[in-house]
């Protein structure tokens, strides 16, 4: 979205959904033991994002910065994380 000047707004909000499956095992195991746990694992995360693009700079450049945070899920490493991104461009 642009805000004049040269300089555009980008918003977002991304949706993430993982999944991991079970592993097969190859061989039977000893009667009444627990040899394997469920491993299967999934995780559900937002990211919300807000960017400013600076056109009219003789570089231009790109600002983003973004949270993850995730929402839910079972048997997944659920890790809060904040990223910041700078983007140059060339100008032909």
């Amino acid at each position: 979205m642009p805000l004049g000047n040269g300089v555009n707004l980008g918003l977002g909000l991304p949706v993430t959904y993982g999944y991991t499956g079970e592993r097969k095992v190859e061989f039977e195991p000893a009667p009444g033991s627990r040899p394997f746990d469920d491993d299967s694992s999934w995780i559900l995360s937002v990211g919300p994002n807000v960017s400013f693009f600076f056109t009219n700079w003789a570089l231009p450049m790109e600002f983003e910065l973004g949270y993850t945070l995730p929402i839910m899920g079972e048997n997944s490493p659920a890790a809060n994380t904040i990223s910041l991104q700078i983007k140059n461009f060339l100008r032909f």
